[in-house]
């Protein structure tokens, strides 16, 4: 019988079992509601045999979760059921598999949707004053040193580095930024544009931004 690693319950650290690689993140926030949707698509190693995947998660709604097989070298995949569970002392999201994954490359797809809040950390609204003295409202992140969690699920732990593929759906007139520059900008239903950017640098999810 194989050994299967599981998760030990540390407050301080997620378990090493799985290491992620990248991130594919999609928001579209919503300025007037206070409100953000999300889904991000994280491609990582499987390290030891398990059947949990432990990343932190905190003031998210969490609507859906997938765990993806994928196959070294060839497009096959295959889905593994799973469940999930939110807690929030310790700010992490579990996903149980209904079987062992064995090392190899998976991919985690989280669906979420949380808020633009007024805290100045995390995924956050906030305003500024222009030449003429009209106030706007924006949204922005404060990450550092372990919020990125309250905007999108992920391994928030320095040593976590991955790279990261950003899309920002927006209404058409406003500017939104990130870490690398744009790349392309595609409607995305109404009045809305999808702004995807550079694949980044390889780096800790504290240094993520978005504006």
């Amino acid at each position: 019988m194989p050994l299967v690693s599981r998760p030990v319950i540390d407050p301080h650290r997620l378990p090493r079992s799985v290491i992620p690689n990248n991130y594919r993140l999609r928001l579209e926030p919503d300025l007037e509601a206070a409100s953000f949707e999300g889904r991000v698509d994280i491609t990582a190693e499987v390290t030891s045999t398990t059947s949990v995947v432990v990343l932190n998660s905190i003031e998210l709604a969490i609507t859906d979760v997938a765990v993806v097989e994928l196959e070294s070298g060839t497009s096959s995949e295959v889905r593994v059921k799973s469940s999930f569970e939110l807690d929030d002392e310790l700010q992490r999201l579990t996903i149980s598999c209904e079987r062992d994954i064995s090392p190899g490359r998976i991919s985690i797809i989280v669906e979420f949707s949380g808020l633009l809040n007024d805290q100045l950390r995390g995924f956050y609204r906030s305003t500024y004053s222009d030449e003429d003295g009209d106030e706007h409202t924006i949204a922005t992140t404060q990450f550092q040193s372990t919020d990125a969690r309250r905007a999108f699920p992920c391994f928030d732990e320095p040593d976590f580095k991955a790279t990261f593929d950003i899309t920002l759906v927006v209404d058409s007139e406003l500017l939104a930024v990130s870490n690398s520059a744009e790349v392309s900008a595609e409607p995305s239903g109404g009045d809305k544009v999808a702004r995807t950017y550079a694949t980044t640098m390889k780096m800790s999810t504290y240094l993520v931004a978005f504006v």
